[in-house]
């Protein structure tokens, strides 16, 4: 069972037949559950923020992230050995990657689709990071 929003729980979703044919999906009633959650909550006036609205918060397993991405899982996994992408690990161990990671792996894909090494890659990203964190700086210091 997977945890959805405000503690709302999944059930499992149950199959029949060879083709494992989806009968039932229960997905679909918990959505509803947590749209008519979100509306009473934002009547009493909350502040209502979602996990999936947090681009640090790491939701995605590592098969939904090859899967979105059209890599393999060996390949995620090379990346966090070598400290490219270290996604957080769960209780259980398993790797967990945010949309933030999501974003840095399709760039790395990108690079090295283009033609450059792992390495390669890896540089051209940081130093685009830097860029981003020295023109902030310049731009508070200008008080723009």
């Amino acid at each position: 069972m997977s945890r959805l929003c405000f503690g709302a729980v999944r059930p499992p979703v149950r199959r029949h037949g060879k083709a494992g044919r989806l009968r039932h999906n229960a997905v679909a009633g918990i959505e509803e559950f947590c749209s008519v959650e979100l509306r009473f909550r934002e009547r009493r006036g909350e502040i209502v923020v979602l996990p999936i609205d947090d681009p640090d918060a790491a939701l995605y397993a590592v098969g939904q992230v090859a899967a979105m991405l059209d890599v393999q899982v060996a390949f995620l996994r090379r990346l966090d050995e070598q400290g490219v992408v270290v996604p957080v690990r769960s209780a259980g161990g398993q790797r967990r990657y945010s949309r933030r990671e999501i974003d840095r792996v399709a760039a790395l894909v990108k690079l090295i689709g283009e033609g450059l090494t792992l390495e390669g890659a890896r540089r051209v990203l940081d130093l685009q990071a830097r860029v981003e964190e020295l023109e902030a700086d310049l731009h508070r210091a200008h008080g723009d």
